[in-house]
């Protein structure tokens, strides 16, 4: 793997140099006065966990073991649905830029590795349930396209409230879940919010709310990163979303 990383990788935004020129990093990107991009500051670490968690060749991988699939779908400029964690470039090249403001092919010369595309994936996962979160309009017909066609066993995954109610009227044959988020909290909104699963962050766990949560609703817990957490809550939900689940239960 090579990161591109140039003398500012691993310290704090500011002026640096490279090749004579001044290179100004901030919010995780390195970039030229005239704000072309000078290499990155991505470190080695960030870019292997990459590999395990963004990549066809880990979906592959997640496949041969028969395994459930977590997958984030993000929207670009020029309408391409990709899969990639977050909707910003934080976990490609350590970058803060919006997914929604860089083009496809922008955001792939960034990425040292391929950026998958929803459509590349679900000729891939047909042979085992996935799990999408969307982070997209409902007004993207692709996306529905995409999955009215798709012959694989699939949920949605949504934190938007109207998204969720408008799959509800619109796309009622869908599995459809909610994230339960701190910023919501634990008010009774989400109660009568009708969804197939409630999505739960393990670090906001207390166990009278989490009970209570369970007993008119399925629960699925994240994100499970290490090995203690994943014998702490395996019990605790009805599923749990895995972080890095090779690295977690290879060693």
């Amino acid at each position: 793997l090579v990161t591109d990383a140039m003398c500012a990788c691993g310290m704090p935004d500011g002026k640096y140099a490279l090749g004579g020129q001044p290179v100004i990093v901030k919010n995780g990107a390195a970039r030229l006065e005239n704000g072309a991009l000078a290499g990155s500051v991505l470190t080695l670490n960030k870019a292997i966990k990459n590999i395990y968690e963004n990549t066809i060749e880990a979906i592959k991988v997640a496949i041969r073991k028969n395994k459930a699939i977590y997958l984030t779908v993000c929207e670009t400029k020029d309408k391409e649905l990709i899969i990639c964690e977050n909707d910003c470039l934080t976990r490609i090249q350590n970058q803060k830029d919006n997914i929604k403001d860089m083009t496809y092919d922008e955001i792939s010369y960034l990425s040292f590795y391929h950026i998958p595309k929803l459509s590349e994936v679900l000729e891939l996962t047909k042979d085992v349930p996935i799990i999408l979160s969307i982070k997209i309009h409902t007004k993207n017909e692709e996306l529905f396209k995409l999955l009215d066609n798709y012959s694989g066993k699939f949920a949605l995954l949504s934190t938007d409230i109207k998204i969720i109610m408008w799959l509800n009227k619109h796309r009622e044959n869908y599995i459809v879940g909610e994230v339960i988020t701190k910023h919501k909290g634990f008010n009774l909104g989400f109660y009568f919010i009708k969804s197939d699963f409630k999505s739960y962050n393990i670090e906001y766990y207390d166990k009278i709310k989490l009970n209570k949560l369970r007993e008119e609703n399925i629960v699925v817990g994240y994100y499970v990163n290490n090995k203690n957490s994943l014998k702490t809550y395996n019990n605790m939900f009805d599923s749990l979303i895995i972080d890095n689940y090779i690295g977690i239960t290879s060693r």
